[in-house]
């Protein structure tokens, strides 16, 4: 058997209420307000969208050998 380390690219939403004077304004506003790296400090929830995967190949001591993106698609076909 080989080894493999599995990268899931997932949505996730996160809802951000902002006043501005257009939908383009209401984006730029939400993107200011949102550190996505802390998206479990807000009411995030998973959009149930994997968008793809990324799978590396390993050696037994870690060492990355290869690695390939999947989309969805391609494995659930």
């Amino acid at each position: 058997m080989r080894k493999f380390r599995v990268h899931i690219y997932a949505v996730v939403r996160v809802p951000v209420e902002v006043s501005a004077s257009s939908p383009e304004e209401a984006v730029k506003e939400a993107d200011s307000m949102v550190d996505l790296y802390e998206f479990r400090d807000y009411d995030a929830e998973f959009a149930e969208e994997v968008v793809e995967y990324l799978v590396d190949e390993i050696s037994e001591d870690g060492e990355l050998l290869k690695s390939k993106y999947y989309k969805p698609e391609q494995i659930y076909a």
